[in-house]
């Protein structure tokens, strides 16, 4: 079973958005545009009563994942609510199967995720220090003596043995490579991973590592946007502009409407 490995880090600087939000934008910037399937991906800090303003969305889904506190939304159309640490919150359906896993990694901990093949993955770091590692997984037929299967990886070496009962087995050796084939990212910042069947992921430093992997099945259709705006062409765009400014096609209760923030004067 072949690991993925890191193809591109890029850096998550902060910036100012909305009313009084602190945002660090990774997908979605100069360096990395798009990453099919996914637009955008935001940390964001948010301090009371700052938030962000009205705004309309069409072409894609919004995903939110609390960290820390709690956060009030609130649409057009009567939906709103409270989302708080470890909530996930979907504002728009969408039938592309993803993968959204948080992880904590205490000192001398590894873990591997598998990932199905094809699909685009990445790993962002939001405190502390991850290692990923690229040699893979090795699958064999055995014939065990004495109950013990010991099997040494190709420029790797065993993490896990077995301890098996049976003639004919297959096992699933799971390898750590040299430090030299190993990839450090810092905090802040989006790791993009090639293609593979798994991610092995480590924290060698002594403070705690927190991440997330995050993974989906590319859609492989033009992009084109244009502010809250994400359609296929230029021309969707002029119609998706065109039905938030008369008021159709789904933005019938969005013409006039405030949220309850807006009209309070919250933000």
């Amino acid at each position: 079973m072949s690991g993925r490995k890191i193809t591109q880090i890029v850096l998550a600087i902060e910036q100012s958005e909305g009313v009084g939000a602190q945002v660090r934008r990774s997908i979605g910037q100069r360096e990395l545009k798009n990453l099919d399937p996914f637009l955008l991906l935001d940390e964001f800090k948010v301090s009371k009563p700052a938030g962000f303003p009205d705004h309309p969305h069409r072409g894609f889904e919004t995903v939110t994942y609390m960290l820390n506190g709690s956060f009030e939304h609130e649409d057009f159309c009567g939906h709103k609510g409270t989302i708080n640490p470890g909530d996930l919150q979907s504002q728009v359906y969408t039938h592309t199967p993803m993968m959204y896993l948080d992880f904590t990694l205490k000192n001398g901990a590894s873990h591997i995720q598998p990932v199905p093949k094809g699909w685009t993955a990445f790993i962002y770091t939001l405190a502390g220090y991850v290692h990923v590692d690229s040699i893979g997984c090795t699958r064999f037929l055995a014939r065990p003596l004495n109950g013990t299967v010991q099997q040494r990886c190709e420029s790797g070496i065993i993490q896990h043995a077995a301890h098996l009962t049976c003639l004919n087995c297959v096992l699933l050796i799971s390898c750590r490579g040299p430090d030299k084939e190993k990839k450090r990212i810092e905090p802040h910042h989006v790791a993009i991973l090639d293609d593979g069947e798994n991610v092995q992921v480590e924290n060698k430093d002594h403070e705690v590592s927190r991440f997330v992997l995050i993974a989906g099945e590319p859609i492989n259709e033009p992009v084109v946007k244009h502010g809250p705006f994400v359609m296929n062409s230029q021309e969707e765009i002029a119609e998706a502009l065109e039905d938030y400014r008369t008021g159709k096609n789904g933005f019938e209760k969005a013409k006039g409407w405030k949220s309850k923030a807006v009209s309070s004067k919250k933000i």
